[in-house]
Order: structure tokens, then sequence, then C-alpha cells
């Protein structure tokens, strides 16, 4: 499974299963909202959907 982030250019997550990928996707956006040279503030993603549509698996923040 994947996913992006459409406000967030360049964050894409992967997992094999919907926490791996909420854990992937969460320290991705934790990295794009880092200040160069600070330390990364960790990001909460809550739980994430799975909702197919006809050639491909989206995913909805909930």
């Amino acid at each position: 499974m994947w996913a992006t982030v459409d406000d967030m250019p360049g964050v894409f997550a992967t997992g094999d299963t919907l926490e791996e990928l909420r854990e992937s996707l969460s320290e991705a956006i934790t990295l794009y909202r880092a200040e160069p040279g600070e330390e990364a503030v960790p990001v909460h993603v809550g739980p994430l959907q799975s909702v197919e549509t006809s050639a491909r698996a989206a995913l909805a923040l909930c």
C-alpha cells in the first residue's frame, strides 16, 4: 500500500499493512515539517481508512 499527502509535495509513504503505512506516513510528515538543523517534532497520524477506487487505493486520514 502507499499514500501521498496532497498538501505536502513529495511526501509519500508505503507499508504492507495499514498500521505500517500509518507509521511510515507519520515519519514522512514529521520530516517534511522539520526545520533544517532543528530536532523534528513527531506528528501523530490517526487511523487510516482504505477506500478502493477504480484502479488504485486512496487513503483518507480520519
